[in-house]
């Protein structure tokens, strides 16, 4: 569920070349959390935009460290990698 919702809101700010790779969940005795890896490219807006609706989703979700790089070759264009956790209860 909540890696589609990663997914739609990328394509709805107009991010691409979207790479998502979850790790092993970390579990604590009340709340646990899955560390995420999303990579992308875009516009500074997009990213900043990307950000500000995961962080606003209904599943506890918060960048942990943020990477951006210019490209040359395409003035305007960043190429992001964002660490974020999402937090849940343990089951």
């Amino acid at each position: 569920g909540f890696l589609e919702l990663l997914d739609a809101v990328a394509r709805d700010v107009g991010l691409s070349g979207k790479n998502v790779q979850p790790d092993e969940a970390v579990h604590g005795p009340q709340v646990s959390y899955l560390p995420v890896r999303v990579d992308v490219t875009g516009s500074f807006t997009a990213v900043h935009e990307f950000l500000r609706r995961v962080e606003s989703l209904p599943r506890l979700a918060r960048a942990q460290r943020l990477e951006m790089t210019g490209d040359e070759e395409h003035p305007g264009e960043l190429s992001a990698s964002v660490m974020m956790r999402v937090y849940f209860r343990p089951s």
